[in-house]
Parts: C-alpha cells; structure tokens; sequence
C-alpha cells in the first residue's frame, strides 16, 4: 500500500516537472536570461579593460616623467 502512494506520487512529480519544462514562456525568460549575462559580463570586460588601460597610461606619464627627472639630475 505504501509503495503504490510514493509511486504515484513520484508519478504526479515528474508529470509536473515536464509540465514546467515544455513551458513556452519559460524558454523565453531563460534566454531573455542568457541574453542578460552576456551583457552582464561584455559590461564587466569593457570595464575591465578600461581600468586596465588608465592603469597603464598612469604608468606611462609616470615613466616618462622619471625619464626627464632623471635626465634634468643627470645634467645631460
């Protein structure tokens, strides 16, 4: 007796799981998702090589005003 009620209520699960699955408005929001975290990591990577560009102009200007410091206290 037992057996048969986890059975069907493993039954009414499943059919409930492929209800939800073969939900057309659910596969639209999944990849209106996807759609997001693409977006998501183009935003992190665009600011990610922004950052990595200011730090490497930074070091730029530093390195060229090292180079004339030192030259002006070289007396060349």
């Amino acid at each position: 007796m037992r057996r048969s009620r986890i059975k069907k209520k493993l039954e009414y699960k499943e059919e409930e799981t492929e209800a939800i699955v073969d939900h057309p408005e659910l596969e639209q929001l999944e990849k209106e998702e996807r759609q997001l975290n693409f977006t998501r990591h183009i935003k992190f990577a665009w600011g990610f090589i922004k950052s990595l560009i200011i730090i490497i102009l930074c070091f730029a200007i530093f390195m060229i005003g090292f180079y004339y410091w030192a030259k002006s206290r070289a007396g060349v």
